[in-house]
Parts: C-alpha cells; structure tokens; sequence
C-alpha cells in the first residue's frame, strides 16, 4: 500500500481555516490498521472505487461525528402531547453498508440497516418519551453520534381531594392543583353538580385555583353537599382538542336529616283500610331514630320501614335529583280519630329534624259509592230516590229527577241500578 502524506489548509464547519493531514491510499474501504492516530480517523467522501480521502484535525471525535449527521423533526417543535411525530436521522456520507440507529439510554428505539436514514415515528407522543435521542452511524468499525433532546409539552392532570365538612364550620376552601408543562396555568369558573350530576351553580374563578365556599346559614349548609368541577388550562390542547382541562371531588357537608322538598303538607287515607304515611329524608350519615307523634306529643307505636330512595330537592334554587331516604309509618286500620296533625322526627349523629303533616280524608272518595261500584256491571245506570219514591220510580229519566226535585228531605234514600237491558231495578237501601 503506497500512502503520501501532506498538509493543506482548509474551512471546518465553523468557518475557521484549519491545518488539515491528508493521505491518500487504496485498501477496498478499510483503513490501515497501523496508522498513527487511527482512532480519529473517519471516512468522509468517496471519490471513485477504491480510493478515500481521510482528514486528521485537532477537533473532538464527537465534533466530527456531528457534522456528518442531520436529525430533522416533523412536525418542528413545540412538541405537543397526543400528536404524531417523526423523527429522521440522515448521514451525510452515503456509504455502502452503511447503518444509522436511533438509541434512547442504553436501548435501540427502531433502526434500519443498510441505509443512510433512519426515522423514529411516533404515533401517538407521550410526556413519558420526553428524553435525550442518540443517532448513531456506523461503518467498518467507525462510529459517528448526534443527539437530541425531545421536551413533549403536555395538558395539566388537575387534581382535587374530597373534602368533609361539618354543618358548623363557616370557613370552607376547595384547592385545585394542576400538573401540566409548561406550568402557567390559567383558571376557569367551578361547577357545583349534584351527586347524580345535576347542575347546581357556577363559583367564581381565582388565580390560584382555590375555592373559598361562600358562607350560609347552618341550616342551608347541607346544600353545599356534591361535586365540585375545577377547570385549567396552560395552553397545550388534550387528546380530545380542548384546551382547559377538568378535575372534580366529592364535598360532604354533614349535618342533621333533611326534609326534602318533595314531602307534602297533607296525605290522604280511607277510613277502614290500611294507610301509610311516607316523608323522604336527605341524611349524609346514617338515621339513628324515627318517630311519629300528635300533636299534643304524644308518640303513636306505629310500625315504620325505611328505604333507600332516589328523591328531588332544591339546592341554590335548582331542582335536582339526591339519594335519600323513604321512611313510612303504617296505620293499620285508619280510624276518624287519627284524621289529625302529626310531627314526624328523624335523627342522625348531628342532631334532629321534624316535619309537620296533616292526614285527611279525600272529600271526592266516597267509601259507601266505591262498595256500590264493584258490585255494578257495566251498561247500568244508577240514581238517588227516597224510601217512598222508590215504588213510584221506572226507567224514565226524567220522571226521576222529577221526584228528586220536589224539596223534600227523606231520612233514607235508595240506590237504584237499572238494568236497561233486562228492565231490571235492584234497590240498595241505605241511611244518610
């Protein structure tokens, strides 16, 4: 092998004119392996077969590997969460047997042998491939790195911890934290929803994120009860397109049971037959007594059920749906004496609640009527005739009301059904 040696100056990549030691030589693309600083040797161009030229410098190994590799991205940066990327590496040499990786820490991430490029595609970036990107091109033993660093920015995680409250404490904050990069976060307006996701309100939006509960009475307290919306964006869209992101928790405000609006002023029953007087109850914890009483407080010992129920209430002015609880009292036999006033009391750990209702009778039910009505088949008419008009009475119409009309009061009545297809009468006597 014949190598001459000389010295020439030339520009390096940084536009800075260098003393450049040049040798020619022939050896079917392998350097000779007795060459003085064979380590900084690299292959930089192929004139025609068989014939290379190589260049020692006084600059880094790794500042010659970088002028030989180009690493593009696609899209450029900034480099969002959720969207596709790729990432090329090409080496500027285009040697046969050629091989660039893509290297992240110790592992190859994807690779192509036999090429000048090799691409990194990611369908779907993610915060976790944020990271330092090593390409790396070989050949005959020579070896030439570039890396990268890819900063994937990504929506906030919002995070809130549900909070407990007691009906006594005034002073109440919701803290929203967001986790996002970059970190300037921007605040929206809080949602308060029902537990069964029924709109409430909106509360005012702070530039830190907390949420300071305006203060109410105790007793209106309970309707700061459900879920709490916090929203926060710092520009970087989700998956979905959105640029404010939403994080929720459950407040619990506890305190005595809650007589729900729905409950009624007045129940109805029939004398005679078994009645059962219903009031719903909102409670947080659970009912530890019930109990009904006139309303001279005398407490009735009435068998009660209570069950779980799904009932409406209004919170801040919305009507909304709350789990609750069903708490009936039964009346076995409803008597005229027990058409009155009662006091309903449910308890729970933090106190008592009571509810007022009266129990009457429906004015348009008529007990003696509906007896008559199940035993009257259909295509029968009825009507009201008195004891000593009842022998006079046939199936005209009009000759009836002509005998009702006469402004007498009799002490008995009859019910009479006429069967107008039989020409039947059935008398029902009865005292009024």
């Amino acid at each position: 092998m014949n190598m001459d040696f000389h010295t020439v100056q030339e520009t390096d990549m940084y536009e800075q004119i260098r003393n450049w030691n040049i040798s020619k030589y022939s050896d079917n693309d392998r350097i000779r392996p007795d060459l003085q600083h064979l380590d900084r040797l690299h292959i930089v161009g192929k004139r025609k077969k068989g014939e290379f030229f190589l260049k020692i410098s006084n600059l880094s190994s790794d500042d010659a590997d970088i002028a030989n590799l180009s690493i593009t991205l696609e899209p450029p940066r900034p480099i969002y969460e959720y969207r596709s990327l790729r990432l090329c590496c090409q080496s500027n040499r285009f040697l046969p047997e050629e091989t660039v990786r893509w290297f992240n820490g110790e592992y190859g991430r994807k690779y192509r042998q036999n090429s000048s490029v090799a691409c990194l595609y990611f369908e779907n970036i993610d915060r976790n491939d944020t990271g330092t990107y090593i390409c790396k091109a070989e050949h005959s033993g020579q070896t030439t790195t570039k890396t990268v660093t890819l900063h994937v920015l990504y929506p906030p995680l919002v995070n809130l911890e549900n909070e407990t409250f007691l009906y006594t404490t005034s002073h109440r904050t919701l803290r929203c934290i967001a986790d996002g990069d970059p970190e300037n976060y921007t605040y929206g307006n809080w949602e308060h929803r029902s537990f069964l996701n029924d709109h409430i309100r909106y509360l005012n939006r702070t530039s830190t994120g907390d949420l300071i509960l305006p203060v109410q009475e105790k007793q209106q307290r309970y309707q700061d009860s459900g879920i709490y919306v916090c929203s926060v964006s710092n520009g970087v869209p989700g998956i979905d397109g959105k640029h404010f992101q939403k994080g929720q928790s459950y407040v619990f405000q506890k305190g005595p049971p809650v007589f729900v609006n729905e409950n009624k002023g007045i129940q109805y029953g029939k004398i005679g037959i078994q009645m059962e007087l219903k009031v719903n109850v909102y409670s947080l914890t659970s009912i530890t007594c019930q109990y009904i009483a006139t309303s001279d407080g005398k407490i009735l010992p009435l068998k009660t059920e209570m069950n779980f129920t799904t009932t409406k209430d209004k919170f801040y002015g919305q009507e909304i749906k709350l789990h609750g609880s069903k708490i009936l009292f039964r009346f076995p036999e409803l008597t005229k004496n027990q058409l009155t006033t009662y006091t309903v009391t449910v308890c729970n750990v933090y106190g008592n609640s009571s509810f007022v209702t009266k129990l009457q009778f429906k004015e348009n039910d008529n007990p003696m009527i509906s007896m008559v009505e199940r035993t009257v088949v259909e295509n029968r008419d009825t009507a009201l005739v008195s004891a000593e008009q009842s022998s006079t009475s046939s199936d005209n119409d009009n000759s009836i009301s002509e005998h009702l009309d006469d402004g007498y009061e009799y002490p008995y009545t009859t019910l009479v059904v006429i069967n107008r297809t039989e020409d039947e009468h059935v008398y029902l006597r009865t005292r009024i």
